[in-house]
């Protein structure tokens, strides 16, 4: 009985904190509470720890706010991410899109492969680094490729070049590129940490 009475109180408590963060007004602290439904796939502070997720803390806030827009939109199609943007206005896009942007970089841990790290640095000079920075360090509007996992960054190049996601100079440009050369330089993208 008394374990019962104290999971009621922990649910009681949490109840109690989420209505205090839902209550909390429009402020610089917004992008913050906003964000807290990313933190479960995307961690603390946007930082990701796993291999299909990407991380989001320290992109630029003109990115993240567009990517989080083109989820909105289906540009972007993937159906959690979907609904998870269809529930925020313009305003808490641009919050939640600057919080993130002021997190510090945390590259992944995840692991890549050094020979067509190697073999990726050519392809990725030749395509990617014209809009991502030298070595993908990422732009305004394009984001930072450099320490993010590798299987994260083959994934979501496949879908621009088949259409799951559409971005004019992204699709065309990842429409060039044979299969291996994408995974190539995923691999060395993900071995800039």
């Amino acid at each position: 009985m008394g374990g019962l009475r104290y999971l009621g109180q922990q649910a009681a408590t949490v109840a109690v904190l989420t209505l205090a963060l839902l209550a909390v007004p429009a402020s610089a602290d917004d992008g913050f509470r906003l964000t807290q439904t990313c933190a479960g796939c995307h961690g603390t502070d946007g930082a990701s720890v796993g291999e299909t997720i990407p991380i989001i803390g320290g992109q630029s806030a003109e990115f993240l706010a567009e990517a989080l827009r083109d989820y909105q939109s289906g540009d972007r199609g993937y159906y959690v991410m979907k609904i998870i943007a269809s529930g925020y206005d313009d305003d808490q896009i641009d919050s939640i899109a600057e919080w993130l942007s002021k997190q510090t970089w945390v590259p992944s841990s995840t692991a890549f492969d050094a020979n067509l790290a190697a073999a990726g640095a050519t392809v990725a000079e030749e395509f990617c680094d014209a809009c991502h920075g030298a070595g993908g360090v990422g732009a305004e509007a394009a984001p930072r490729m450099a320490g993010q996992p590798a299987t994260y960054l083959i994934n979501s190049s496949l879908a621009y070049k088949t259409g799951t996601r559409n971005h004019p100079v992204a699709s065309a440009a990842l429409g060039d590129i044979d299969d291996t050369d994408i995974v190539a330089a995923a691999h060395y993208y993900a071995s800039q940490r």
